[in-house]
C-alpha cells in the first residue's frame, strides 16, 4: 500500500462531522457516549476501530430504536454495544450455522478446535445482555420475514448476490421512519474482489435503488486514519439508507 506523506487526519475528521450534522447527528457527543461504554467494557475495544461505532452512538442520541436487526453477528461485540446504546430494544442478530461450509471457510475457522472456541465466546458475549436474540439462520431466508425494524445494520457477505439480497429484503422490512446502514462500502473497485470482503457490490446496489427512486443514501468514512484512509483506491464508507416513501 502506498502512504499519502501528507495525509491530514483532522481534515477527514472534520469532513466526517460535516456529513454527520448533514445527516441530523452529533459526531462529537457521540464519541464520548461510545468511549463511556468502551471503558465499562473494555472487550469492546478492538484494533482497527470502524466509525460505525460512532455512528450508532450518534443515533441512539437522536432517536428511539425498539427493534434493531443486525445481519452477521461475527463475535458478537457489536450486538452487545448495540444493546448498551438501546436498553429498550428488541435486537436480532443472525449468522450461519457454524456447521456451514462459508461460516467454516471465512476468518479461518477450519479448525474445529478454533470454531468451538470462537462460538462459545461469542455466545457468551451475547448471553451478556438480556434485550438480544441470536438465531442461526442464513440471511437469505429473510424473504421469507414479516418483522419490521427501525434500524438493521447489514455487515455479511459483501459480494454479489448476497448484499444485493440483503439489501431488498431490508428495504421490505424497515419501517418507513428507519434506517438501514451497510458496512464495508467501497465506491472503487477493489483490486481483488471476492463474495465475502471486497466487493463494489453495495454500491452498484445502492447507486441502482437510488437512480429508481426506492431510496436515498449518504456515506461515512468507515475509517479515518493514515493508513486506511489514504488511498481512494481502498478507502471504505458505511452507507446510512432511507427508503422513499410513496403515497
Amino acid at each position: 500500500m502506498v502512504l499519502i506523506p501528507f495525509y491530514k487526519q483532522k481534515k477527514y475528521e472534520n469532513q466526517q462531522n460535516e456529513i454527520f450534522a448533514k445527516l441530523g447527528l452529533d459526531r462529537e457527543k457521540a464519541i464520548l457516549k461510545s468511549n463511556e461504554i468502551k471503558r465499562n467494557f473494555e472487550f469492546i475495544n478492538k484494533p482497527m476501530l470502524s466509525e460505525h461505532q460512532t455512528l450508532f452512538a450518534a443515533l441512539s442520541l437522536k432517536k428511539k430504536s425498539s427493534r434493531i436487526l443486525e445481519i452477521g453477528t461475527f463475535d458478537g461485540t457489536n450486538a452487545f454495544y448495540l444493546s448498551k446504546l438501546f436498553p429498550e430494544s428488541k435486537i436480532l442478530t443472525i449468522d450461519l450455522d457454524e456447521n456451514d461450509t462459508d461460516f467454516k471457510k471465512f476468518y479461518n475457522r477450519n479448525d474445529n478446535s478454533k470454531l468451538k472456541a470462537f462460538c462459545e465466546e461469542r455466545d457468551k458475549i451475547l448471553g451478556l445482555s438480556e434485550n438480544i436474540i441470536f438465531k442461526k439462520l442464513d440471511s437469505m431466508n429473510l424473504i421469507f420475514s414479516d418483522e419490521k425494524y427501525d434500524l438493521i445494520w447489514i455487515d455479511g457477505a459483501h459480494g454479489y448476490p448476497f448484499v444485493t439480497i440483503d439489501i431488498v429484503n431490508s428495504i421490505r422490512m424497515l419501517n418507513n421512519n428507519g434506517l438501514i446502514l451497510c458496512d464495508d462500502v467501497w465506491k472503487d473497485k477493489p483490486l481483488n474482489q471476492d463474495s465475502m470482503y471486497n466487493s463494489i457490490a453495495t454500491f452498484e446496489t445502492l447507486e441502482k435503488l437510488k437512480k429508481s427512486k426506492i431510496i436515498e443514501y449518504d456515506l461515512i468514512f468507515k475509517r479515518l486514519d493514515k493508513k486506511n484512509n489514504c488511498n481512494s483506491n481502498l478507502r471504505k464508507y458505511i452507507a446510512v439508507v432511507k427508503k422513499i416513501i410513496t403515497e
